[in-house]
């Protein structure tokens, strides 16, 4: 029995410019009317076409799905699904990156609404110290950094500006690497005193006024600093052709 194009679509539910594109492909090879040159389709080429929907379906390219339509075996198509299999894998991994770094740009942007300009008493994120550089603006040393770096973390998400105090002030101020470390188990949690602050061309440095409302902070509610404090980026982003940039402040406390 022959079929039209049209009948064909209805049945298997392709459209017309995909089966065309099959055809143009290779991939399924209908007949032509001697008289009109109208193509028509046989029961095989409508097993030919459920065949490669089947394959289709789990995402195999073209030139694959056209060697199981033309000639293979059970094995030719194990090690076809495997290859496809691996590839899959990747991508999924890499879709997960991608959304594990869209949501920490998004609880940074949760921060700065909550935290921004105000103070409070918070968990401290634990970490590990891995390196360290001279500056943030050291960038004859980010080759380091890289060669530090164990994951696809972005470089600004790696970088922590310690600073060291005392009852007279800040003494020591230094740029470390970090590693984040994994707090679900049993580590003791430390307690800070947090903020957000905005940093940038027309505020150049937020952080001595920062510092001393979080002395006074402390003062008011008998916290007890331990003498040093992590300022790490939490965004990046422009605004009116400028740079503009949130820091997040942890100062430990006892």
């Amino acid at each position: 029995m022959r079929y039209s194009i049209g009948e064909i679509s209805k049945i298997t539910g392709i459209s017309k410019d995909r089966l065309r594109n099959y055809e143009k492909q290779g991939i399924i090879k209908p007949q032509r009317e001697l008289d009109n040159q109208y193509r028509f389709y046989t029961e095989q080429d409508i097993d030919r076409i459920l065949t490669l929907e089947l394959y289709r379906a789990a995402e195999l390219n073209l030139p694959t799905i056209s060697k199981i339509c033309t000639d293979s075996t059970v094995e030719d198509i194990t090690s076809y699904l495997r290859e496809n299999e691996g590839v899959i894998e990747k991508q999924m991994k890499h879709l997960a990156s991608i959304q594990n770094r869209t949501k920490e740009l998004l609880h940074s942007c949760e921060r700065i609404e909550k935290h921004l300009n105000k103070i409070c008493v918070a968990t401290m994120r634990p970490y590990e110290i891995i390196g360290e550089i001279d500056d943030y603006r050291s960038y004859q040393e980010y080759d380091k950094l890289f060669k530090l770096r164990e994951d696809d973390q972005p470089i600004v998400y790696k970088m922590h500006r310690c600073i060291l105090f005392d009852q007279n002030g800040i003494y020591s101020n230094r740029m470390i690497v970090t590693k984040p470390l994994d707090d679900s188990g049993n580590m003791k949690k430390q307690r800070c005193v947090y903020t957000v602050v905005q940093d940038g061309e027309n505020n150049q440095n937020p952080l001595m006024d920062t510092f001393e409302k979080c002395m006074e902070f402390c003062k008011e509610n008998q916290l007890k600093p331990t003498g040093e404090a992590f300022v790490g980026m939490l965004l990046l982003h422009c605004r009116n052709g400028k740079i503009q940039s949130y820091l997040e402040i942890e100062g430990p406390v006892e």
